[in-house]
């Protein structure tokens, strides 16, 4: 499993949330967070102390977020019959440490 979560929210800032989630004491603590956000290089995920995973800028793009995704562990596979273009996500058994 992994959170995307834009860095600008109407309640709390994106960082915020995202330290929420990871100092609870449940199971995303380890969960990976990637930020996406309309300014590019708004979160600095080589920080060590970052709660981020990875991050994104806006407008989003499939192949940017799919790279990510495969970063992380992630694997990807798209049905190769007709339809509509769909990419399935399977989770990890070793995700990446963040």
């Amino acid at each position: 499993m992994s959170l995307t979560c834009s860095l600008t929210l109407d309640q709390v800032d994106g960082e915020s949330a995202a330290k929420y989630i990871k100092n609870t004491n449940s199971k995303n603590t380890k969960t990976p967070i990637i930020a996406i956000s309309a300014y590019s290089g708004a979160a600095d995920t080589t920080d060590t102390n970052s709660v981020f995973a990875a991050s994104l800028s806006k407008p989003l793009q499939k192949a940017e977020l799919l790279a990510v995704m495969r970063k992380l562990g992630f694997k990807t596979s798209t049905p190769q019959a007709g339809g509509a273009e769909m990419t399935k996500l399977t989770a990890s058994p070793n995700p990446v440490p963040t």
